[in-house]
């Protein structure tokens, strides 16, 4: 699955004021710039994007639901109405994305017995939900 997202240095404003903006190198204002103007990310309520902090499994699954969303529409399902998952889903920011993404496979391979989702993602459990949306 690819985004088709093109990065160029400049070409886009940084909303974030706390995204350093080198002038010799792409990472990570232009890559940053690019997910904010297709909104795959918000950043935080006073204007942070806090690029270094962990990402927790809750807004990774909401990064992804939204790429999905956007650039593969109709791969995922909403949950029909009183279906229960396993994971928590009353998050009023990230809830309905962690339902989607449960509800569509996209956590296929996981164990979600230990699957905390305001605990940091694993490299591996990135690489397993992207596989299980490429495969959607």
């Amino acid at each position: 699955m690819s985004l088709e997202l093109p990065v160029t240095e400049g070409a886009l404003p940084v909303p974030f004021w706390d995204v350093e903006k080198p002038t010799t190198s792409l990472y990570p204002d232009d890559y940053v710039a690019v997910a904010a103007a297709n909104d795959l990310i918000l950043g935080y309520s006073d204007g942070s994007f806090r690029p270094y902090v962990d990402i927790s499994r809750a807004q990774l699954l909401t990064i992804v639901v939204r790429a999905a969303e956007h650039f593969k529409p109709g791969a995922l399902t909403t949950p029909l109405g009183g279906w229960k998952g396993t994971l928590p889903a009353s998050d009023p920011t990230h809830g309905a994305n962690i339902a989607k993404a449960e509800y569509s496979g996209l956590l296929a391979g996981i164990d979600l017995a230990a699957f905390s989702v305001w605990k940091p993602a694993t490299r591996g459990e990135v690489a397993q939900i992207l596989w299980n949306l490429r495969e959607k």
